[in-house]
């Protein structure tokens, strides 16, 4: 086990030794409203041309114990967050195969970890639900033709493999891991090179650094993904795409091209009319590597400038909220310093790598958090059940219940949909509410479903609606066990309401609400039933 100093009594030292290690610069690290808390820099034996790490992402289980994961030359260094102020543990090291440079990017999914290189061997799957004692190496995930990946995104229990040879031109292959150890590649795009990627809802932003700008992609049918838009613009180079939290801005940086070198902020909602609303740089000397959304913020990765937050509550207006330089040399014209964020930890930890300085905790003083916490047990007899699955709508994320049934999931003050399912039992979906500097619990009971065909209802039910997918109406059935208050709506991919169909007492029994969309668009759309014993949702697709 490596151990790292942390930032607390040793704090002095460490500045001290970085200052040291490089040579006295005169610009050395400056900061604004983050705070440096540790900083890891294993694996420093090998390098090529002067860079040692790469990507960076986080995974924290089901009891909050949190982990820094970065990318090294030859492997993947998981990284215990426990020991702060005082230290920096390293836990386990996943070898890998080298690159051309210090290339390895990463996402989560449960608890298991899935990297990407451009060395080859496809995708590395890693269990880590031994952690912090150990890791299991699952195995490579390939396919035909695939050994290698640009970057990877994930979204949903969905992997998209950008770049590299997922495609015959380096497009995206999407694979579920729904079943976590056994991937299935599903559909690919390949209108393009994809060099990074972004899936929010049923849309997939595919970033086209080679000028082709930015492609909005359908994946509602992931075996059949279709084009549906593409954002032009003069000297594109772009790089790296995301969203906000309720989907009706994306988010890109260029790291090539004649384009300036700015954050761009497009409003998304109608794809007829996508306008560019707003630009960020308050470095323009420097050039932005990733752009990572959570709530009002956007994390950003700049190169040689470091880690720089800004303020995006306004996104025609975006303004500097934060930054931490971590790469205090002389600046050059090579594309050095910060490479990723990762600002998703619930204790507001934010995790950053620089490709020569390695990995970085920090905390964000302005940011605005709190924590979901709970139980989910079986309503028959109580008892706690493991490995029941929380999907949360807005951001994609997904977390699950330990052997005690209990969960937990930090993220920015806001209202948000989760839904929760297990197999065996019917589905459940709450609102839940995360307050600032708070944790809210909610207790979670799941039912089996109970109602025979031709008996009377025992448990509240919504079923699939039919025809689906429909045009030009279609009936959405729902059991009652006994008379209740229910509200039956209808709302499309951005949460707004379209229809309400039920709203008022209803009988026991079985029932079903037909609906006619009338001059409706063709898409998606979320129809809930919510009763005093919580809400249900379920999707259906409208074609014109």
């Amino acid at each position: 086990m490596k151990h790292m100093r942390g930032v607390g009594q040793n704090r002095r030292e460490l500045l001290i030794l970085l200052v040291l290690f490089f040579g006295f610069m005169a610009n050395a690290q400056t900061s604004q409203n983050v705070q440096l808390l540790g900083n890891y820099q294993g694996h420093r034996d090998l390098n090529i041309n002067g860079t040692y790490y790469s990507g960076v992402w986080g995974y924290y289980d089901e009891n909050g114990r949190e982990y820094g994961i970065l990318g090294a030359l030859n492997g993947t260094a998981i990284v215990d967050l426990s020991f702060l102020p005082d230290s920096l543990h390293e836990v386990a090291f996943v070898p890998g195969p080298p690159a051309s440079y210090s290339y390895r990017e990463f996402k989560t999914y449960l608890h298991y970890l899935y990297i990407v290189s451009e060395g080859g061997e496809g995708v590395q799957i890693v269990d880590l639900s031994g952690l912090p004692n150990s890791v299991r190496f699952v195995g490579n995930f390939q396919f035909d033709g695939y050994t290698r990946t640009h970057s990877i995104g994930e979204t949903d229990g969905y992997l998209y493999l950008n770049g590299g040879n997922a495609t015959a031109n380096g497009g995206t292959a999407i694979v579920s891991v729904r079943n976590p150890e056994q991937p299935q590649k599903l559909g690919t795009f390949s209108g393009h090179y994809v060099h990074d990627s972004y899936a929010y809802g049923d849309r997939f932003y595919a970033a086209g650094i080679f000028g082709q700008g930015l492609s909005v992609v359908n994946v509602n049918d992931k075996q059949n993904p279709f084009l549906m838009k593409t954002i032009e613009y003069f000297g594109a180079g772009t790089h790296n795409v995301w969203t906000t939290d309720d989907g009706k801005y994306a988010l890109t940086t260029d790291e090539i091209g004649s384009t300036p070198k700015t954050l761009k902020i497009w409003d998304v909602r109608d794809l007829e009319v996508v306008t560019k609303v707003g630009e960020w740089n308050p470095r323009p000397d420097e050039t932005i590597h990733n752009v990572f959304v959570k709530g009002n913020y956007a994390y950003t990765a700049f190169y040689k400038a470091g880690f720089l937050v800004a303020d995006i509550s306004d996104p025609a207006n975006p303004t500097t909220a934060g930054f931490y330089d971590t790469y205090p040399a002389v600046n050059s014209t090579r594309f050095d310093g910060a490479w990723g964020a990762y600002p998703y930890l619930p204790s507001g930890r934010i995790l950053v790598s620089d490709m020569q300085t390695g990995l970085y905790v920090f905390q964000f003083d302005q940011q605005k958090i709190g924590k979901l916490v709970g139980t989910i047990t079986d309503g028959a007899t109580g008892q706690p059940i493991a490995g029941a699955i929380l999907r949360i709508k807005e951001t994609g994320q997904t977390r699950w219940t330990g052997a005690a049934g209990q969960y937990l999931w930090g993220y920015a003050t806001g209202t948000y949909l989760v839904t929760v399912e297990k197999e065996g039992y019917g589905s459940k979906q709450i609102e839940a509410l995360i307050g600032q500097n708070t944790t809210t619990t909610v207790n979670i009971v799941l039912s089996k479903p109970t109602s025979v065909e031709n008996g009377p209802p025992t448990a509240f039910a919504l079923h699939q609606n039919y025809p689906n997918p429909f045009n030009p109406s279609t009936t959405i059935p729902f059991e009652l066990p006994h008379a209740a208050h229910v509200t039956l709506t209808i709302h499309d991919l951005f949460g707004r309401e379209v229809a309400r169909l039920v709203e008022g007492e209803v009988s026991g029994g079985k029932h079903s609400a037909p609906w006619s969309p009338g001059s409706s668009p063709s898409g998606v759309y979320y129809y809930s039933l919510k009763t005093s014993e919580g809400t249900m949702t379920k999707r259906m697709i409208l074609v014109k």
